[in-house]
């Protein structure tokens, strides 16, 4: 297929533009995405006082006990969002508010073994997790998911003015010659070879980021903007249940928790409960239960207050909706195929690392190679300082989470602190 020199100008033009545009923000997404598939593995490594002996045997989950610390520390009002969770990989829990009313958000962990809680002291893991997809600033998903369609521009463009010397370029590394060439063959040969891997994790990223957007616009145009018919409808049926306003005492969580393993005829107590109008009249409790890539969905929805099993999807087969999302969500953080798939996509990730960098240093080499203009010049600077600076400033924070004295107050603040510093300073 030959294009017209206009139609070929436009499609180079329009790939080149969205690479650099996005440029940055995608490294850093892409980077911080490898340490976004061992989020668990992270969680266990970070805290030294999560590791235990294998001989050590794991006692069952208490969430009577969990919840009352959550109700006592936390003192949500009713209508808050409460949860507590267990993690696999070590001997620690794990407890959250999110109160809209009195604006409180809390976190708490729990040594299992013991029964104590264990006071913060890092967040390398949860910081570099959130970083994939800027949690951390105004409209940060939201934004991500925008990233994800100028990946996608890029991606589909770039295949469009190289379809028909994709045979010669699949092998083409010529590193003898000077860094415009060179760097072009990377560039090529790297993007093809990941082709499938980035439209997989662009698509899924742009659907997962902006969800929220598109589901709100779709209730509008289509439900009258009424959103207790779209979260029926979503979850199979059963009719969506908000907080009353109404105060009343629950199940205790203990009881919840069996109930929703004989509803869910699972062998092993839930994993994580979930409460949506904590210490209300409507409160509904998730009951999430462990599984592995692509398998169903094993989560059983209760009545807080009556125990009653509104939902399990060992009996009521999830909307096509929600298991789509299910399996878009499994491929964007490898939920399958054990640690080999992780380290297959970790690769992955970071060779298009050096896409993102070797697209902006053959912008520079084909329209300013002196670099005469103050803007090429910022370019290839703070490519330089934001991408490198990254991959230093990660390093950093890992070695500051093994040197830091673990009775340091504000810990976690610390490194993370560390970690911004180094990073500010390498850019600069």
């Amino acid at each position: 297929m030959k294009f017209s020199p206009r139609t070929f100008r436009a499609e180079w033009e329009l790939h080149a533009w969205s690479g650099v545009i996005a440029s940055w923000f995608l490294f850093v997404m892409f980077f911080c995405g490898v340490f976004a598939l061992f989020h668990e593995e992270l969680h266990a490594w970070q805290d030294p006082r999560s590791r235990r002996a294998e001989s050590a045997e794991l006692p069952p989950v208490d969430f009577d006990a969990l919840f009352t610390w959550v109700k006592t520390h936390g003192k949500p009002t009713a209508g808050a969002r409460v949860g507590v969770y267990a993690e696999a990989e070590s001997h620690m829990a794990y407890g959250w508010m999110s109160d809209e009313k009195s604006g409180v958000e809390e976190d708490w962990a729990w040594n299992r073994l013991t029964g104590e809680p264990v006071p913060e002291i890092t967040r390398v893991a949860d910081e570099l997790y959130y970083l994939h997809f800027f949690h951390r600033v105004p409209g940060g998903l939201e934004f991500s998911g925008v990233l994800g369609v100028l990946l996608l521009v890029a991606t589909v463009t770039g295949v469009v003015i190289h379809l028909k010397d994709l045979k010669r370029q699949f092998w083409q590394f010529r590193s003898e010659l000077r860094v415009r060439y060179s760097g072009s063959d990377a560039h090529k040969v790297l993007g093809i070879f990941g082709l499938p891997f980035v439209i997989v994790l662009g698509w899924s990223g742009v659907l997962l980021c902006l969800s929220t957007v598109v589901g709100g616009a779709f209730t509008w145009a289509a439900y009258d903007g009424k959103l207790e018919t779209i979260e029926e409808h979503r979850s199979g049926g059963v009719p969506a249940r908000f907080p009353s306003g109404k105060a009343a005492e629950g199940l205790a969580p203990s009881e919840i928790a069996r109930r929703a393993r004989l509803a869910a005829q699972a062998s092993e107590a839930p994993r994580s409960l979930n409460v949506s109008g904590f210490g209300d009249e409507m409160a509904t409790v998730y009951a999430d239960f462990e599984r592995h890539g692509f398998e169903e969905e094993r989560t059983v929805v209760l009545d807080g207050r009556t125990g009653e099993v509104l939902r399990s999807h060992e009996h009521d087969a999830p909307v096509p909706g929600a298991a789509f999302e299910r399996v878009l969500f499994d491929l964007h953080f490898a939920h399958f195929g054990g640690v080999f798939i992780k380290f297959v996509y970790s690769a992955l990730a970071f060779a298009f690392c050096a896409v993102v960098v070797t697209g902006n240093v053959i912008w520079l080499e084909r329209r300013d190679r002196e670099r005469a203009r103050l803007g090429n010049r910022i370019l290839e600077r703070l490519t330089l300082g934001v991408c490198a600076g990254l991959c230093v400033a990660t390093g950093t924070y890992f070695l500051a989470n093994r040197l830091l004295p673990l009775d340091l107050k504000a810990r976690g603040d610390v490194e993370f602190g560390i970690f911004l510093a180094v990073w500010a300073v390498a850019a600069v």
